[in-house]
């Protein structure tokens, strides 16, 4: 192997191991927002039994009890013009 490919290879197993621990932040952050056993989740993806609804459809379903509406946008002239 030459030296640039063992180089891509750390670069592409760092980048692998950094997707998976976000992913793994991310859903262990959702279950407490969501009620959703991580375990039985992904346990459910991996079985693919599709008792447990995406987190797309979760998540869409949970903002439509809490809209936030316009609340999370920047006013314009704030933090630079967005005119």
């Amino acid at each position: 192997m030459l030296c640039s490919d063992v180089i891509l290879a750390m670069q592409l197993k760092r980048l692998m191991v950094l997707r998976l621990g976000i992913l793994l932040c991310l859903l262990l952050l959702l279950r407490s927002q969501l009620g959703i056993s991580f375990f039985d989740y992904v346990r459910d993806r991996i079985s693919q039994l599709g008792i447990i609804p995406s987190l797309s459809t979760i998540i869409r379903e949970k903002s439509a009890l809490y809209p936030l509406g316009l609340s999370w946008q920047l006013e314009r002239g704030v933090r630079g013009d967005l005119s």
